[in-house]
């Protein structure tokens, strides 16, 4: 992590997923919050583009937990599974802990980044306050990204080009147009395309994504309409696709839990440190290239981050 680059327009290398597990909420509780549980997961930049792969195949992990020395918070307990009774033989985060972790970020490729979701207003100024407690500091060319803002610009553009992809799948409907000499249907469809491709989306990604969703999750895919119903198909789209229905405004929640359950059709086991971050990696991985360019424009240093202690 000690190669030099611009830090003013940084094209990261090295994805270093983050989720804390705390005493408590940090609102709350403020300088007496403390990491019980710390999980880094680190993916570099080709791995997590490469659409060939589901979910990318080389990682590196660390996962850690602490004595907080002090009574955790019940909800928090209930969430997270962990007591006072289970972590009171471990030591708390100490000086040997800071050397773990520099050493795991110092072994990347450069840029380095942390990825945290909320992590603008939980996990980073926790962790640098956790640091400075014990007086370390991580590198100044450290950088972060929140994925919370991230989703809030992406996903629903990802989400409608993915249903707007669904309805090009088949083949058989263009060989029905085709065949009627639907010409104006055709403009259509491809005017809709040009939209898409105009939001800076990379569309190859998003079709794969729409087969990776059903590989990841085992379902079958759906099958093909028949031919004759092609046609029909593509006039009621043509009617329906008006830009002031195309406008129609989806609320979203973008808790980490409900975003994959968008993405994924399914509830992720949540709370426990590792679980979080590898659903938090497969939401992004699911976005792919748009996502992963959002977080080069809008990551920022980490030792800028301000402290709670």
């Amino acid at each position: 992590m000690s190669q030099e680059y611009d830090i003013s327009s940084p094209t990261i290398r090295s994805f270093v997923f983050l989720d804390l597990e705390t005493t408590g909420l940090l609102q709350r509780e403020g300088k007496n919050c403390r990491i019980v549980e710390l999980c880094l997961v680190a993916v570099l930049r080709e791995h997590f583009l490469d659409q060939c792969e589901p979910f990318p195949r080389v990682l590196n992990k660390m996962s850690l937990c602490f004595n907080p020395c002090r009574f955790m918070d019940a909800t928090a307990m209930s969430i997270h599974g962990l007591s006072n009774t289970l972590l009171q033989d471990l030591p708390p985060l100490s000086p040997d802990d800071y050397v773990l972790i520099s050493t795991f970020l110092n072994k990347l490729p450069s840029p380095v980044c942390l990825v945290a979701h909320n992590g603008t207003h939980f996990d980073f100024p926790l962790l640098r306050s956790e640091l400075q407690r014990i007086g370390k500091q991580l590198p100044e060319t450290l950088l972060c990204v929140d994925t919370l803002p991230g989703f809030r610009s992406q996903l629903k553009i990802f989400l409608e080009a993915r249903e707007f992809l669904s309805e090009l799948q088949n083949l058989e409907q263009y060989d029905a147009l085709l065949n009627d000499g639907n010409d104006e249907l055709l403009f259509l469809a491809a005017e809709r395309l040009e939209t898409l491709h105009n939001t800076d989306l990379d569309v190859t990604s998003i079709r794969t994504a729409s087969h990776t969703e059903d590989e990841l999750n085992g379902r079958p895919t759906t099958p093909r309409q028949s031919k004759q119903s092609g046609s029909l198909y593509w006039r009621q789209q043509a009617n329906n696709t008006t830009p002031s229905k195309r406008r129609v405004t989806k609320y979203y929640s973008y808790k980490l839990e409900e975003i994959y359950k968008i993405l994924f059709n399914e509830t992720p086991v949540s709370h426990r440190a590792e679980n979080d971050v590898i659903n938090l990696m497969k939401c992004v991985h699911m976005i792919g290239v748009p996502f992963i360019d959002w977080m080069d424009k809008n990551c920022f240093e980490f030792h800028k981050v301000r402290l709670y202690c």
